[in-house]
């Protein structure tokens, strides 16, 4: 399995509790809870997630590097990046009972 494939499998199994809104620390793992797309970016090589709390990303070739929070909190419904690395994306605010209010 590449490192890549190792990288989406364990974001896609990390599911945690509580607000999907709050940033990540060293103590916290990430809670990705679903999942829209997953993108190589052409310009570092590096993986983007496109999720139900936002863009992540995994800096390639960095073994054992962390997720990264790369935009608001909100639903990309839709994501996909330009051959030059633009990205284009859809969605909408995120509405989390955990966080009582409306975020993205």
């Amino acid at each position: 399995m590449t490192s890549a494939a190792k990288t989406l499998l364990a974001a896609v199994l990390l599911v945690t509790t509580g607000c999907a809104g709050s940033q990540s620390t060293d103590s916290e793992p990430i809670a990705i809870t679903h999942l829209h797309t997953a993108v190589r970016d052409p310009v570092d090589g590096s993986l983007l997630l496109a999720t139900h709390q936002g863009l992540y990303r995994k800096q390639a070739g960095r073994e054992g590097a962390d997720l990264e929070l790369v935009s608001p909190v909100m639903d990309l419904m839709g994501f996909t990046m330009g051959p030059e690395g633009t990205y284009y994306a859809s969605g909408h605010p995120v509405m989390d009972p955990a966080c009582s209010a409306v975020t993205g």
